[in-house]
Order: structure tokens, then sequence, then C-alpha cells
């Protein structure tokens, strides 16, 4: 008689972007980034990713890769006992602005960051990727990690 042999389950869970367009989770095949265009007419570069550019309002944009690094503009720290609507994190955290190098100004919370005190203005920071929560929709999908993206200092 053969044995038969218990097949391999994953504990690997499926990852998933908390928006499609946004950005590209890391794998083993692609580095993660944030998804923006860029204008083929004037230059522009924007994110999210857009059809139109906002400055010459031509249909020429490009898809791109943004950079994962920039500077913190601006920075608080959200202190509240209670969370937002729809915020599943721990509070308090820090957020603020982070300006790319392509000159994008992006709006986003701040990992691995001292809580005591606000990122400083000209705090360089680097794009990371982290757990936002999970969804259970169903039995198939139960177990999903929905992933956001974060600036942490570098």
């Amino acid at each position: 008689m053969s044995e038969q042999s218990e097949p391999e389950v994953s504990t690997e869970k499926k990852q998933v972007p908390i928006s499609p367009d946004l950005f590209v989770i890391p794998s083993p095949s692609e580095e993660g980034h944030l998804v923006g265009s860029k204008c083929r007419d004037c230059g522009r570069a924007v994110f999210p990713k857009q059809v139109v550019c906002p400055r010459c309002h031509t249909e020429t944009m490009d898809e791109i890769a943004l950079s994962k690094t920039g500077k913190v503009t601006s920075a608080t720290i959200f202190r509240h006992r209670k969370s937002p609507p729809g915020y599943k994190g721990t509070v308090p955290f820090g957020m603020g602005y982070v300006m790319l190098p392509e000159g994008i100004s992006i709006l986003t919370q701040f990992a691995d960051a001292d809580l005591k005190e606000p990122l400083r203005p000209g705090t360089p920071v680097e794009l990371t990727f982290d757990k936002l929560g999970e969804e259970e929709l169903t039995e198939e999908e139960k177990g999903t990690e929905v992933i956001t993206f974060k600036f942490r200092p570098v």
C-alpha cells in the first residue's frame, strides 16, 4: 500500500491594497511603489494616477512608478481617545505631508516614528507598506490582509 500525503496548505495570507490604483504591493517579482501619472505634454506628475492632466487638461498621461523617498513638509500626531470613522489602527498615530522628488505632495500616515513629537519638516522618509486590517468577505477570502502605504523616517 502506498501512503497518501496530505496536500500542503499555504499559511500565507492573500494581500490586497486598500485601493487597487494607489500602489503596487511588494512581491518577489516586483518592488512595491506608489502609482502616479505624468503628462507627456507639460511634464506634470500627479498622485494618484489620472487620465486628464490637471495643468494642461490633455489626455496624455502615462502611468509611472513614483519615488520611494521624500521629505516631510508638515506633520501632526492624532491623539484623540476615539478613532476617526473608518480607521481601524491604533491611536495615537502620526500623519502629515511628504514631498516626493517628482514635486508631488502626499498626505500619509507615518510608521516607526516617535509619537511624542511630530516629525520635523525636512525629515527624510521612505515608503513602506503595512497591514491595515483583515477582511472576512467570503469563506475563500477569509483572512485576506488589506494593505496600505505609509512613510517612515530614514
